[in-house]
């Protein structure tokens, strides 16, 4: 029977605190277990859907530093080109109320 995605997060929880352990004696900070778990899910669920638990633990204990830093930075500029789509969303709503305003005034 395969075990879906989360249940065998509390059986890999060991190689999942030895990877945030080993980020953080080089350095890295503010390193948490739910992106280690996030980011090896990704990588397996693109060669398959459910594998062994064996593949589980070699995906997160193979994880380098600089792969898990990349895919950090990736998202965080997503998130600043959502943030900024969002902003000039909103600023074209301000605008276009406000000039909606004005006109009923004058």
């Amino acid at each position: 029977m395969e075990k879906e995605w989360e249940e065998w997060k509390p059986v890999v929880y060991p190689a999942l605190e030895s990877k945030v352990k080993e980020f953080e004696s080089l350095g890295y900070k503010n390193i948490h277990i739910n992106e280690i778990w996030e980011m090896s899910i990704r990588q397996m669920k693109k060669h398959q859907e459910a594998p062994a638990l064996h593949t589980i633990v070699q995906t997160i204990l193979h994880m380098k530093a600089h792969d898990y830093m990349q895919q950090k930075t990736i998202e965080s500029y997503k998130r600043i080109e959502e943030k900024k789509n969002y902003d000039d969303a909103l600023e074209d709503i301000l605008a276009q109320v406000s000039g909606n305003v004005a006109e009923k005034v004058d």
